[in-house]
């Protein structure tokens, strides 16, 4: 848990916060999904996805934050 700073302490409550949320958690998701089903995904919307996506790109990245950012590497 150092990597993401957690303290024994921490462990402690999320384990409890898991066993009282247990049984609703089939009915957190669900609200969750209503949530979520109620914001169209228009063309809008994906083309703005889109566009975040190509700013991960190098071109793209250098043009919107003025940078200069290295050559992805070949994988």
């Amino acid at each position: 848990m150092q990597a993401v700073d957690l303290t024994g302490e921490d462990e402690r409550y999320l384990r409890m916060a898991g066993t009282v949320l247990a049984d609703q958690a089939e009915d957190m998701v669900a609200e969750w999904r209503a949530v979520l089903a109620e914001q169209p995904l228009d063309q809008a919307w994906l083309d703005y996805q889109h566009e975040i996506g190509l700013r991960h790109t190098r071109n793209r990245k250098n043009t919107t934050d003025h940078a200069d950012s290295v050559a992805m590497a070949d994988t």
